[in-house]
Protein backbone atom coordinates (compact mmCIF):
# COMPACT_ATOMS: atom_id res chain seq x y z
CA UNK A 1 0.00 0.00 0.00
CA UNK A 2 1.41 3.42 -0.90
CA UNK A 3 2.74 5.46 2.01
CA UNK A 4 0.46 8.42 1.11
CA UNK A 5 -2.62 6.25 1.55
CA UNK A 6 -1.42 4.99 4.92
CA UNK A 7 -0.52 8.53 6.11
CA UNK A 8 -3.97 9.86 5.13
CA UNK A 9 -5.95 6.96 6.63
CA UNK A 10 -8.10 7.36 9.72
CA UNK A 11 -7.55 4.72 12.33
CA UNK A 12 -8.76 2.18 12.93
CA UNK A 13 -8.41 1.59 9.19
CA UNK A 14 -10.87 -0.71 7.50
CA UNK A 15 -9.30 -2.56 4.62
CA UNK A 16 -11.76 -4.03 2.15
CA UNK A 17 -9.77 -6.09 -0.33
CA UNK A 18 -11.30 -7.30 -3.55
CA UNK A 19 -10.94 -11.05 -3.72
CA UNK A 20 -10.51 -12.35 -7.26
CA UNK A 21 -8.18 -14.57 -9.24
CA UNK A 22 -4.88 -12.96 -10.13
CA UNK A 23 -5.13 -14.29 -13.66
CA UNK A 24 -8.04 -15.25 -15.89
CA UNK A 25 -9.36 -18.75 -15.46
CA UNK A 26 -9.68 -21.30 -18.26
CA UNK A 27 -12.99 -22.79 -19.27
CA UNK A 28 -14.27 -25.23 -16.64
CA UNK A 29 -13.31 -28.86 -17.06
CA UNK A 30 -16.28 -31.05 -17.84
CA UNK A 31 -16.56 -34.36 -16.08
CA UNK A 32 -18.85 -37.29 -16.52
CA UNK A 33 -22.41 -37.19 -15.27
CA UNK A 34 -23.36 -39.06 -12.10
CA UNK A 35 -25.03 -42.44 -12.50
CA UNK A 36 -24.60 -44.97 -15.28
CA UNK A 37 -24.62 -44.01 -18.95
CA UNK A 38 -24.68 -46.93 -21.36
CA UNK A 39 -26.15 -48.48 -24.55
CA UNK A 40 -24.69 -45.95 -27.01
CA UNK A 41 -25.83 -45.81 -30.62
CA UNK A 42 -24.77 -43.54 -33.49
CA UNK A 43 -26.46 -42.10 -36.59
CA UNK A 44 -23.94 -40.67 -39.07
CA UNK A 45 -24.50 -37.64 -41.26
CA UNK A 46 -22.20 -36.03 -43.82
CA UNK A 47 -20.70 -33.43 -41.46
CA UNK A 48 -22.35 -34.23 -38.09
CA UNK A 49 -23.30 -37.37 -36.22
CA UNK A 50 -25.91 -38.01 -33.54
CA UNK A 51 -24.88 -40.14 -30.57
CA UNK A 52 -27.63 -41.35 -28.21
CA UNK A 53 -27.43 -43.32 -24.96
CA UNK A 54 -29.40 -44.28 -21.86
CA UNK A 55 -28.56 -42.04 -18.94
CA UNK A 56 -29.43 -42.35 -15.25
CA UNK A 57 -27.80 -39.13 -14.05
CA UNK A 58 -31.09 -38.06 -12.43
CA UNK A 59 -31.96 -41.54 -11.18
CA UNK A 60 -34.43 -44.16 -12.32
CA UNK A 61 -36.04 -44.53 -14.73
CA UNK A 62 -33.24 -43.94 -17.23
CA UNK A 63 -33.61 -41.25 -19.84
CA UNK A 64 -32.37 -41.09 -23.41
CA UNK A 65 -29.79 -38.36 -24.02
CA UNK A 66 -28.13 -37.38 -27.27
CA UNK A 67 -25.26 -35.23 -28.48
CA UNK A 68 -24.21 -33.97 -31.87
CA UNK A 69 -20.62 -34.68 -32.88
CA UNK A 70 -18.84 -32.90 -35.73
CA UNK A 71 -17.00 -34.91 -38.37
CA UNK A 72 -13.68 -33.87 -36.78
CA UNK A 73 -14.77 -35.40 -33.44
CA UNK A 74 -15.72 -32.15 -31.68
CA UNK A 75 -18.64 -32.76 -29.32
CA UNK A 76 -21.16 -30.00 -30.02
CA UNK A 77 -23.42 -30.75 -27.04
CA UNK A 78 -20.92 -31.57 -24.25
CA UNK A 79 -23.57 -32.06 -21.55
CA UNK A 80 -25.95 -33.99 -23.81
CA UNK A 81 -29.52 -33.12 -24.67
CA UNK A 82 -32.38 -34.93 -22.92
CA UNK A 83 -34.45 -36.55 -25.67
CA UNK A 84 -36.83 -38.99 -23.98
CA UNK A 85 -37.81 -39.93 -20.43
CA UNK A 86 -40.22 -42.30 -18.77
CA UNK A 87 -40.96 -45.96 -19.44
CA UNK A 88 -40.13 -45.64 -23.15
CA UNK A 89 -36.60 -44.56 -22.31
CA UNK A 90 -35.85 -47.80 -20.47
CA UNK A 91 -35.37 -49.66 -23.75
CA UNK A 92 -32.20 -49.48 -25.79
CA UNK A 93 -31.87 -46.17 -27.68
CA UNK A 94 -31.73 -46.44 -31.44
CA UNK A 95 -31.40 -43.36 -33.62
CA UNK A 96 -32.94 -43.60 -37.06
CA UNK A 97 -30.63 -44.78 -39.82
CA UNK A 98 -29.44 -41.66 -41.58
CA UNK A 99 -30.32 -41.45 -45.26
CA UNK A 100 -27.61 -40.39 -47.68
CA UNK A 101 -26.87 -36.67 -47.37
CA UNK A 102 -28.73 -36.32 -44.05
CA UNK A 103 -27.49 -33.63 -41.66
CA UNK A 104 -28.81 -33.26 -38.11
CA UNK A 105 -30.61 -29.98 -37.37
CA UNK A 106 -28.40 -27.17 -36.12
CA UNK A 107 -29.15 -24.96 -33.15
Amino acid sequence: MPAGVIDGAAYPAALDPVISPEIELDAPVQGGAAGPQDRPAVAAGSDQHLVVWTDSRIGPPPRIYGARVAADGTVLDPFGIPLLEGASAASCPSPPRAPSGWDPPRR
